[in-house]
């Protein structure tokens, strides 16, 4: 249950919370100006190797700070525009506060907080911390070389394996002219990383764009890219489009995308899911209205149906179908048999086409198995 906090418990619960962050400590106050109390904590903790973020609003740092921070590599500090929340939170505690980082160790303030511990306020906790993350990311990172409010560092490159020179995901989004949460955010969304037990896994997609993941001293696991990569410049293609592409109508498409909960119906359109979204979906207003966008290389399953569906499907007899599957080169008949003299093999050219051949052997309708989108 959350504690409630007066002047000196404020300042008894902050200074506790900062010796012992173990993994990541965040520091959110309008004003940024360090007695000599807080750096010691502060570059103690920078010793132990410990990830810091400082996230201030209300005046530009000093010189004094600016020059301590260029001594703490572990510290990130950014500045928020219109900031006036008071958080402080370690893996583990969380205070909401009316204190400001400057006041700390001042108890001539009258101050109030709450204290909220991670074990015993799971769901209060997650809230505070990723209204913190928010506010990260919001925020504009600042050079601790120079009082300028923009982080400009020369284009890290990275040697690979192969050769090749890449970039890490905070440079990658330099050089896109966004920030890097916000490049996150887009690879999680696009489906080239994922999240699971709150952290960030390189995905088979990601893998396949040229992704690696590395791990490094200073911040642990960390992603390289190709420095050209740009997750939203592959081809994206209206749902009528990709439908032609993976060989169905665009209502057979449509119903397998509303099956598989990449969309959903609501006023009688199909609206793109948080599925959707993950794969890459994108919804347009365009002139003829809304229009569903899917990226050029998007997977989708396909079901293997046997002869007596695909005949219904495409509407005709299943002597049709194999007269079909014979002239394009996907059956052969076999002339070798004398009791069935109409069994038919399958060809390679069959098997390229996703065509398999079944146990069952002595009906035409079931032998054989086909893509549902097959093409003729």
């Amino acid at each position: 249950m959350a504690k409630f906090l007066n002047t000196s418990a404020t300042n008894y619960f902050l200074e506790e919370l900062i010796k012992n962050a173990k993994d990541r400590l965040i520091l959110i106050s309008p004003f940024f100006k360090l007695n000599d109390r807080m750096r010691e904590l502060l570059a103690d903790k920078n010793r132990l190797k410990i990830d810091m973020r400082i996230v201030y609003g209300k005046s530009e740092l000093a010189p004094e700070e600016l020059n301590w921070l260029k001594t703490q590599s572990y510290i990130r500090t950014s500045f928020c525009k219109n900031l006036h929340a008071k958080c402080y939170l370690n893996e583990d505690l969380c205070i909401i506060t009316s204190l400001n980082l400057y006041e700390f160790s001042q108890i001539n303030n009258n101050e109030m907080g709450v204290l909220i511990n991670r074990n015993e306020d799971v769901e209060l906790y997650k809230d505070a911390y990723e209204e913190a993350q928010r506010i990260i990311r919001i925020s504009e990172e600042v050079n601790n070389l120079s009082p300028e409010i923009v982080l400009k560092k020369p284009e890290q490159k990275i040697k690979t394996d192969n050769n090749y020179e890449k970039l890490t995901t905070s440079k990658l989004a330099q050089k896109l002219g966004l920030k890097t949460d916000d490049l996150t955010e887009k690879l999680i969304n696009l489906g080239y990383l994922e999240i699971r037990d709150d952290k960030q896994y390189l995905t088979t997609k990601g893998k396949e764009a040229g992704g690696e993941v590395r791990t490094g001293k200073q911040f642990g696991i960390y992603f390289l890219w190709d420095g050209n990569f740009n997750p939203e410049a592959i081809k994206k293609l209206r749902t009528a489009e990709l439908a032609e592409k993976l060989g169905f109508s665009t209502n057979e498409l449509i119903v397998k995308l509303i099956n598989l909960e990449y969309l959903e119906i609501r006023d009688k359109k199909p609206y793109l899911t948080e599925k959707g979204k993950l794969a890459g979906g994108e919804l347009r207003d365009e002139q003829s209205g809304y229009n569903c966008f899917w990226a050029e290389d998007f997977f989708l399953a396909v079901e293997k149906i046997n002869s007596v569906k695909l005949a219904k499907k495409l509407g005709i007899t299943i002597d049709e179908l194999i007269d079909k599957l014979v002239t394009s080169e996907y059956l052969k008949q076999d002339m070798g048999w004398l009791i069935f003299p109409h069994s038919y093999y399958l060809t390679e050219k069959g098997k390229n086409a996703g065509i398999e051949e079944t146990e069952i052997s002595f009906t035409n309708e079931d032998r054989f198995i086909y893509p549902e989108n097959i093409k003729f």
